[in-house]
């Protein structure tokens, strides 16, 4: 199995990192993010539809539709958790969205299933990794702070769930660059269409709310593209979609790096957290030598 997804992985979950940990300084709340968090990307992207023809295939169709359904409460909820909490306590707790996101994709392409039938070892190994992260988890919720998140996270793991699972079926049914280009726009543009209707006559209040955080939300918008933009080059390349959810998880790891570089102090259990993050890494390493 290639590797390459992993760099791609890599480079998203640092962005998506960045983008997080900024709204901790901004406390900008989530549902006033999210309109240049839409905006900008289909913006930026709006050109290029001119000269790339769309997908044809009505399952990525619906498979981007159902993404974009999913990203905006997603996101909102997620911007929220990292205002109150911090990006570190939010990442945390995301990781109840990868064995569903294995097992469902398992469900969904069963050859998968029978390569770790056919190789117990990496098999058994995977399921102990499985194991130590629901260790971690636990230790994790005896933290005050994160139990608190923990239910304010709940949309944040239904929806990642599903929006995995569609990215990755949305990937594959149709060529690059094609396929990223009209997903993203599509996830940014969709969303900006329905709020604008349910706005109706305050769509000239939300303008102008808009303008007061006009230099974050540019920054936002443009930091997205490029996070999107290599998530879907990494949902490509890798087999399951669950092992690009796994390096993302990464992400405790990097914020907790860029906060003790800069002498602040941690608000959650950094160790269970690292140890969730190991976990999951050597999972993804094992279920590399996958035949796929």
């Amino acid at each position: 199995m290639s590797m390459f997804f992993a760099f791609w992985a890599l480079c998203h979950t640092w962005l998506w990192s960045s983008v997080n940990q900024m709204n901790r300084h901004w406390q900008i709340p989530g549902q006033r993010l999210i309109r240049w968090r839409i905006f900008i990307p289909a913006l930026i992207l709006l050109p290029a539809t001119f000269f790339v023809p769309p997908p044809i295939d009505p399952i990525y169709w619906i498979a981007t539709f159902i993404s974009a359904a999913m990203v905006s409460l997603h996101d909102m909820t997620m911007y929220n958790v990292s205002a109150k909490y911090g990006a570190q306590v939010a990442f945390r707790l995301r990781p109840l969205v990868l064995p569903a996101v294995f097992i469902v994709w398992l469900f969904l392409r069963p050859q998968q299933f029978t390569a770790l039938l056919a190789s117990p070892v990496i098999a058994s190994s995977i399921v102990a990794c499985l194991a130590a992260a629901t260790y971690f988890l636990m230790r994790l919720n005896k933290c005050v702070i994160t139990k608190a998140a923990f239910y304010e996270m709940i949309p944040v793991i239904l929806t990642g769930i599903i929006f995995e699972v569609t990215n990755k079926t949305a990937m594959d049914h149709a060529i690059y660059p094609n396929n990223s280009l009209y997903y993203v726009f599509t996830v940014s543009g969709a969303p900006i269409l329905v709020s604008m209707a349910m706005a109706g006559k305050n769509a000239g209040a939300h303008i102008k709310d808009m303008t007061g955080i006009a230099k974050q939300g540019v920054l936002l918008g443009a930091i997205v593209v490029c996070s999107m933009s290599s998530k879907n080059l990494a949902m490509m390349l890798t087999p399951n979609p669950a092992y690009v959810t796994a390096i993302t998880l990464t992400a405790p790891f990097w914020i907790s790096l860029y906060l003790k570089l800069r002498g602040e102090k941690e608000e959650a259990d950094w160790v269970a957290g690292t140890g969730l993050v190991i976990s999951i890494i050597i999972m993804t390493l094992l279920a590399a030598y996958l035949p796929h």
